[in-house]
């Protein structure tokens, strides 16, 4: 039977801030430049970098990028809503790079590995695109800036000036799944966003028992970015659990 080790981030101090202890519950708040401002507050977490380069990359060996984390072993489900602004700077701080800024779920195996499910945007010659994407050791495997992220509920993330989308990581065994939803309640999977159509996971044979989970947000913008976390779930569940559907997609 499984079973939910945090509904919600009621369980950390009511309100946190980076130069306060650290938060209850075995979450670990990480900025190594000092420079973010990470708040816990009425169950939503807010980050906000400033301009400049932060980020989580091995190839650069940058591992700046403020999260907040926790320790968790065996198979999970892990999802939260994502709110911001995603509009990055004209230039990037970063020599050779296109301005960006991004922010979602982070799972950190060991070391300098990480694996990324976040929602982004960045500007090339100009033109801003937003959408999902995927990485694994900081490289990007996966990315939704084609035709079929062009589908209706695409305007459901659209609130105001802001953006809100649900991103949700699933570990079943050594195998990561991936999911988005404009709702929280409706998951899609895929390459281009039709249910049950493309790859939704990868199989890692080197996938630790226990790793780190949480939220991070990243950004190479010349100007402040800031992002809202709320609606999160960590769910915990042994490998056999008939409970954890195998492919909660949206529904047709």
């Amino acid at each position: 039977m499984r079973y939910q080790i945090c509904m919600s981030f009621l369980l950390l101090a009511p309100c946190t801030v980076l130069s306060a202890p650290a938060p209850k519950g075995g979450w670990e708040l990480v900025d190594p430049d000092h420079d973010c401002k990470i708040v816990i507050k009425d169950k939503t977490v807010t980050m906000e970098i400033p301009g400049g380069d932060h980020d989580l990359a091995p190839k650069r060996k940058c591992f700046n990028a403020p999260r907040l984390l926790r320790e968790i072993e065996g198979d999970f489900i892990m999802q939260a809503r994502i709110c911001a602004s995603f509009c990055p700077s004209a230039k990037s701080s970063v020599a050779g790079e296109e301005p960006r800024v991004a922010a979602g779920l982070v799972l950190i195996p060991a070391g300098e590995n990480c694996i990324r499910l976040e929602y982004k945007a960045y500007r090339r010659k100009g033109e801003q695109s937003n959408g999902p994407a995927f990485r694994m050791r900081g490289e990007q495997m996966w990315n939704m800036y084609v035709d079929g992220w062009e589908l209706p509920w695409q305007q459901q993330i659209r609130k105001g000036n802001e953006e809100r989308i649900y991103l949700r990581l699933d570990r079943r065994g050594n195998s990561i799944y991936r999911f988005l939803s404009p709702d929280g309640k409706n998951w899609y999977a895929g390459s281009d966003m039709r249910p049950g159509i493309g790859t939704v996971s990868v199989e890692l044979s080197d996938l630790p028992a226990k790793l780190k989970v949480g939220l991070a947000a990243y950004s190479n913008s010349t100007e402040p970015f800031k992002v809202r976390f709320d609606q999160f779930k960590l769910i915990r569940g042994p490998k056999k659990d008939k409970s954890i559907p195998e492919f909660p997609l949206a529904s047709h």
